[in-house]
């Protein structure tokens, strides 16, 4: 039979995260806590290991970006430094598109407010119309 694998980080954060529900009684609480601790992978560590661990599960519970936290959750990485290597990956990812779509937004925002300012003038082929050279650019076909 075919028993899938437990991903530690990811048990442990369920376990972290567990809170008692409301009418739940403090056996069942410390039951369901119980239950979810099997699953963490737990074992006799050196202090070192140990507090690497507590490390990385704050580190992952504690991040700001749920999109990081997910991703970190997903992975097979267990120890802190792939998961760190692994958010970093993701939060530069995140910055990049965050800068590309403010680019984006502020290139079509000085295109519109720059056509706003072709308006203003009756000849489009003035000279001092700072649209001329946008307006009468004749644009080649893509096939030629």
């Amino acid at each position: 039979m075919f028993e899938r694998p437990v991903n530690e980080v990811h048990a442990r954060y369920r376990l972290a995260t567990r809170k008692q529900l409301a009418g739940e009684s403090l056996e069942d609480y410390v039951r369901a806590l119980k239950a979810l601790s099997a699953e963490c992978n737990f074992k006799a560590v050196t202090a070192s290991q140990y507090q690497e661990e507590l490390v990385r599960d704050a580190f992952v519970s504690g991040l700001q970006s749920h999109i990081i936290r997910q991703r970190l959750l997903e992975s097979k990485a267990c120890d802190l430094a792939s998961l760190l290597d692994v958010a970093r990956v993701v939060d530069s990812a995140q910055k990049g598109s965050e800068s590309y779509l403010l680019s984006t937004h502020a290139n079509t925002t000085a295109a519109s407010a720059g056509a706003s300012d072709c308006r203003q003038f009756d000849d489009v082929d003035s000279p001092g119309n700072p649209c001329a050279t946008i307006t009468t650019k004749k644009t080649r076909c893509f096939f030629c």
